[in-house]
């Protein structure tokens, strides 16, 4: 296993591959994981820290709602088992394939989304729920209670609290309700 900074060769002996980086000719590893060095005398590394990629489907808590934006804290990478606390942001036009005119007609603070990676520049993570992503677990914005499919309201986006009986709309995932529990 290497860590970040550790010295794993030369470019002379190596190609550097994704999760190295090079410095005055000495090979350097830039993440953590398993150092494995194939035939064709490159250096790959088998990642231990899952790689915040464009691409990558991700669970991320809903931390803040403003008009245009929302907040969230990225958790867990899917088909990875480690968790993480990542900033990210999701813009009103990433929402959904329809026209969203404000985030909080689709999401609330603490509701757990199921999202892309679709920019990850410079420590700047943005977030996109369009076509069958969005929340996978939602909370009523009075009690607090988690929100259950409006069964009255079949196809609809709209959530009901069984505590309090009030009724919320969201951006729904296809598969709301089967993250149970979600352990961060």
């Amino acid at each position: 296993m290497v860590f970040i900074g550790e010295y794993i060769g030369t470019i002379e002996e190596f190609l550097p591959m994704d999760g190295t980086y090079t410095e005055d000719g000495k090979i350097y590893a830039s993440v953590i994981g398993d150092l494995i060095q194939n035939n064709e005398r490159r250096i790959v590394l088998n990642l231990k820290i899952p790689k915040r990629a464009v691409g990558s489907t991700v669970l991320a808590e809903i931390t803040d709602v403003k008009k245009n934006s929302a907040s969230a804290i990225i958790r867990k990478i899917l088909g990875y088992k480690q968790n993480m606390s990542v900033s990210a942001a999701i813009f009103v036009s990433q929402i959904s394939d329809e026209y969203v005119d404000q985030v909080s007609n689709s999401f609330g603070v603490g509701d757990i989304i199921k999202a892309k990676i679709v920019r990850n520049e410079k420590n700047l993570i943005d977030l996109s729920t369009k076509g069958n992503l969005g929340v996978v677990k939602a909370f009523c914005w009075l009690c607090r209670h988690e929100l259950i499919l409006n069964k009255k309201k079949i196809g609809s986006r709209t959530l009901i609290c069984p505590k309090c009986k009030k009724e919320e709309t969201r951006k729904i995932s296809d598969d709301y309700g089967a993250v149970k529990d979600i352990l961060f």
